[in-house]
């Protein structure tokens, strides 16, 4: 079993939708390997843009601290 962007809340990586679509997820996880089934996490090159603070997505903060991410004009971000 696997699942791409839509298991993703806001377009988050390592973040699912744990409140409505891919509620239960880890039961049915666990589901899977009991009957010696794999589930896979398609994780996407991009990282959603969440500059404000306040989105608490520390994922971007983390990848802006490092200096991960492509960068255009005077360092800012490049986002599309």
């Amino acid at each position: 079993m696997w699942s791409d962007i839509d298991y993703m809340q806001n377009y988050r990586n390592f973040i699912y939708d744990s409140q409505i679509a891919y509620k239960g997820l880890p039961d049915f996880v666990n589901q899977l390997h009991n009957k010696n089934m794999r589930y896979v996490v398609i994780l996407d090159a991009g990282t959603a843009a969440r500059p404000l603070p306040e989105d608490n997505y520390p994922e971007y903060v983390d990848g802006l601290n490092k200096g991960v991410f492509m960068t255009i004009n005077n360092n800012e971000p490049f986002i599309g």
